[in-house]
């Protein structure tokens, strides 16, 4: 917008640029932001949060983006009064995909239709040393079969240890019988490559004290990740 006409209709200035794709992300949500000055706060974290800074926190943040101090960056996340809730809620409708973790499932069945579980399989665990240990499969169908599927791994079929026994849930199509299990076994490497992308996004580097203000730094964090998808 023509700056000399901002000021002679008394309109609020445009926000400062920062780079294409983060601009065209931020864009989406800027209604959110009671003023210019919040916005460009919002746009320059997640400006810092994906520069090459080893530590993501707010005094870092602001010497990579070119702010004197991160005064303004800290009252955007503590006192700024945008709205965490619809800010999530917005970033949730502007997600593609999502990211599949470890979680809990119930099944609900009709009343004719009866849990099965097939007989045992033995397969090789190969672990990451190339040593190997031999372990158990089968599946457990719940009334008809779909494109999910429901397994069972386990070191000993006859006592099911707790410690060494898990239900697996998968939408792997084909033939997955002989391989499900090691993949399975990989999900210990991708949590430890989740916990370094935590790092490496300053999920931990947060300097806030009370419950709002943390939840506030993660939904931001929670946006830069979602805007990966325009990189």
């Amino acid at each position: 917008m023509d700056v000399e006409l901002q000021i002679l209709k008394h309109l609020p200035r445009d926000a400062q640029r920062t780079v294409s794709f983060i601009d065209k992300y931020c864009l989406g949500y800027k209604d959110l932001f009671p003023e210019v000055r919040s916005y460009e706060c919002f746009k320059y974290l997640h400006l810092g949060i994906i520069s090459g800074i080893k530590r993501k926190s707010l005094p870092e943040i602001a010497k990579v983006v070119g702010l004197k101090s991160a005064q303004a960056l800290h009252h955007f996340v503590a006192k700024s009064p945008w709205p965490v809730a619809q800010l999530r809620e917005r970033r949730l409708s502007k997600t593609v995909s999502g990211v599949k973790g470890e979680c809990h499932h119930s099944v609900w069945l009709p009343p004719h239709q009866k849990v099965r579980a097939n007989k045992w399989h033995q397969f090789q665990r190969i672990f990451t040393n190339q040593t190997s240990q031999t372990r158990y499969i089968r599946e457990i169908i719940f009334g008809k079969r779909s494109y999910r599927s429901y397994w069972e791994i386990t070191l000993d079929p006859e006592t099911l240890p707790a410690n060494s026994t898990v239900f697996v849930m998968t939408n792997l199509q084909g033939n997955i019988l002989k391989s499900l299990g090691n993949r399975y076994g990989l999900r210990t490497w991708l949590e430890y490559a989740f916990r370094q992308d935590k790092q490496e996004l300053g999920w931990t580097d947060y300097r806030f004290t009370n419950f709002q203000e943390i939840e506030k730094w993660w939904e931001i964090i929670f946006c830069r990740a979602n805007a990966s998808k325009f990189i």
